[in-house]
């Protein structure tokens, strides 16, 4: 994690001085992730020495490499900022898109991950079409096993480098994306940040402590997802019409059945989507006034005490917290009930395409 430059003073290597006086350790060290060479970034070996040392003892300060380049909060948030201002001059701040100043600051980080997800897509497809060859290999149904590409032996190696080239796309792929929603995340964070403290007094008190708690822990936690699933916009698409034309072409027309349930799915969960973001509405709604609460409670202790308002606070609090939690309780049913279906679809998409199929042939 960086240190506020504000914060200390640096004196030498590893060393610097606090506001306080007292002298502060860091690391000079560059991240592993800035330096590694593509072999070891590839094998995902860079983190390996530090994970080394933090199992041969407890990690200190000074033990820690710099924040990446790329991760940094201050050139991160510096290069949004700029976007939006650029924003706000050219349509005004009534106008001023933040979505846009976001694409324009993280776009460069987001397309390739975006390619290699359509790789691994191919690839899946590809794997799942060399092993339906080598299934009808073993059924007998090659003539001419002498062929290169109808060699049973030939069609297992495609099987398992396939395998191996899937999972090595899948982690890079999810983590760019992972790395690409932090990236969001730690800007908008320090935006938050950068507008909380220039904030005038008038401001101040229409602004609770709790709202912008939320913004920065709640809010912009979900810009960590949207990095990640970003790509799931269009890349879903395209990985269902190269399926659908493999299917028709090895299954028949029996295969438009369990299409027809991926279609199904889409609607259910976007209205799960829907009532999970209501939840979280109502959640960060209870959040802020809960800590409103909590404020003018530890503000005006003395001022409670001798009134004897505690079992009223006490109360209130307590009400507005178990409101809280309900309401993240809905969004954690809701989301448990999204995943359900999302692992539960394909053996019931195979069922029911399989079942069509068999109705079909027996027919």
């Amino acid at each position: 994690m960086s240190t506020n430059s504000h914060d200390y003073e640096q004196v030498g290597v590893g060393v610097a001085k606090g506001s306080d006086g007292t002298d502060i350790d860091i690391c000079d060290l560059p991240n592993s992730c800035d330096v590694s060479s593509w072999w070891s970034y590839i094998l995902f070996n860079w983190p390996g020495p530090l994970v080394k040392m933090g199992a041969s003892k407890n990690l200190q300060l000074k033990d820690l490499p710099r924040v990446s380049v790329h991760d940094d909060a201050r050139k991160t948030g510096a290069r949004l900022m700029a976007n939006w201002k650029a924003q706000v001059q050219k349509h005004g701040k009534e106008k001023a898109s933040m979505w846009v100043a976001m694409a324009q600051t993280f776009w460069k980080q987001h397309w390739f991950g975006g390619l290699l997800l359509i790789t691994e897509s191919i690839a899946r497809i590809f794997q799942a079409v060399v092993l339906g060859k080598l299934i009808r290999y073993f059924l007998g149904e090659y003539d001419d096993s002498t062929r290169l590409l109808d060699n049973g032996y030939f069609m297992s190696l495609e099987l398992v480098l396939c395998g191996i080239f899937v999972m090595m796309i899948h982690h890079h792929a999810f983590y760019l994306a992972w790395r690409s929603g932090l990236q969001m995340r730690v800007a908008l964070t320090g935006v938050i940040y950068d507008k909380a403290v220039n904030l005038s007094l008038r401001s101040l008190a229409d602004v609770g402590i709790g709202h912008v708690v939320n913004l920065s822990a709640q809010d912009v936690e979900g810009f960590q997802l949207f990095g990640c699933f970003l790509h799931f916009l269009y890349q879903p698409v395209i990985e269902a019409g190269m399926i659908l034309y493999f299917g028709i072409r090895e299954i028949g027309t029996s295969f438009l059945a369990g299409f027809a349930i991926i279609l199904l799915l889409i609607p259910l969960q976007a209205l799960f989507s829907q009532l999970m973001s209501a939840a979280r509405r109502k959640t960060s709604d209870f959040t802020d006034e809960r800590v409103k609460l909590i404020n003018q409670a530890l503000t005006g202790a003395r001022l409670m005490k001798i009134n004897g308002w505690e079992n009223v606070f006490k109360s209130l609090i307590e009400t507005v917290r178990g409101k809280e939690i309900n309401a993240i309780m809905k969004s954690q049913v809701m989301r448990g009930l999204n995943e359900a279906i999302f692992f539960a679809a394909p053996v019931m998409i195979a069922f029911i395409t399989f079942t069509v199929f068999t109705k079909a042939e027996d027919g």
